[in-house]
């Protein structure tokens, strides 16, 4: 399962006395296994089935902004604190900071990887092959087109483009990460030859 996943809590039990104006006192949440998506090339991920036994005995992790954990700060104003499930909390010194550090953590969990080959939507099977070639076909057949996504981004409010620019600003920088240290590239990439750290900006 693919990190993407990781940003769909499954759980969230928002405990204690709220108050009239809605004042959240505890948040708490359970992640599905899977929820990195990220194999080392050297190793195992401790954070792919961590949240297991939590789902078997119906139990809670706290879910806080606020918790202890390995702090990194990948550009100025960003720093992203993974708790002891290794899920991130970022935090910045602005909007287009925070955007960036979203991207940049969801990147380094994996979720990158499943685009990473440079492959755009209908081509995955010069990637995987032709077990793929159905969902090529569904994707040329019904996404949007470049120029549809174009024309429904300027339509957008000018906050949201920016926060995309941004979102990708993080992917980028941890390809930067890719480029500077190859042992990082996930495991499933090397084993089909790929290198997104090769492939320039996103």
């Amino acid at each position: 399962m693919r990190a993407w996943v990781s940003a769909a809590v499954v759980v969230i039990v928002l405990a204690g006395a709220a108050t009239a104006s809605g004042r959240v006192i505890r948040a708490e949440s359970v992640l599905p296994p899977g929820r990195s998506g990220h194999v080392p090339q050297a190793g195992a991920n401790p954070h792919l089935e961590d949240q297991l036994a939590l789902f078997e005995a119906f139990t809670l992790k706290p879910a806080g902004f606020r918790l202890p954990g390995t702090s990194e700060s990948p550009a100025r104003g960003i720093t992203i604190v993974r708790d002891a499930y290794g899920v991130p909390s970022v935090r910045a010194a602005s909007d287009e900071q925070l955007w960036t550090g979203v991207g940049y953590a969801l990147a380094q969990d994996g979720w990158y990887s499943s685009s990473c080959s440079g492959a755009r939507p209908g081509t995955l099977a010069a990637v995987l092959g032709a077990g793929s070639l159905q969902s090529d076909v569904v994707a040329r057949r019904d996404f949007y087109t470049r120029g549809e996504l174009h024309r429904m981004l300027r339509r957008l409010p000018a906050e949201l483009p920016a926060r995309f620019d941004a979102y990708a600003a993080g992917i980028n920088l941890w390809l930067a990460r890719l480029r500077s240290d190859p042992s990082l590239r996930p495991l499933e990439l090397v084993a089909l030859g790929l290198d997104p750290a090769s492939s320039g900006r996103t």
